[in-house]
């Protein structure tokens, strides 16, 4: 009989399904991150900077606005990253805890701009399972 060599061919499949599904759910969860959750294209648009107009002769100059507010971001998790630029290779700025609230500035591929309590601004994940926008 050829029983070793017999159990080492299934030990090495095994081990072949169990490297597969390791790499797949790796996959999986790197999909999922940079596909922000499965939210819409509308939630993930980009904003374009738009022309200033200079007043004319006469006219008074209209105050100054600052990043205009479009609502806030309510955290979802604890941990969650505040980031320097929206990618999650970026330098992290910080962290927010579930339940904080953050100035929403825009939306940017699949990160909203937010600005912290301090005046920092950032990147946050916009996935649904990290943060909810509340205009």
């Amino acid at each position: 009989m050829n029983r070793p060599g017999k159990v080492f061919r299934i030990a090495v499949a095994l081990l072949g399904l169990f490297v597969v599904f390791m790499l797949v759910i790796n996959y999986w969860g790197d999909y999922r991150a940079t596909r922000g959750g499965g939210e819409s294209a509308e939630a993930t648009a980009s904003v374009e900077a738009s022309d200033t107009v200079e007043p004319q002769d006469g006219e008074e100059e209209p105050p100054e606005e600052e990043s205009a507010s479009k609502g806030s971001i309510v955290v979802l998790t604890d941990g969650l990253k505040f980031r320097k630029d929206p990618s999650k290779d970026a330098e992290m700025l910080g962290s927010f805890d579930q339940g904080d609230r953050l100035e929403y500035l825009g939306t940017e591929d699949s990160w909203h701009k937010v600005r912290a309590d301090d005046g920092t601004e950032g990147y946050v994940s916009a996935s649904a399972s990290y943060t909810k926008l509340e205009q």
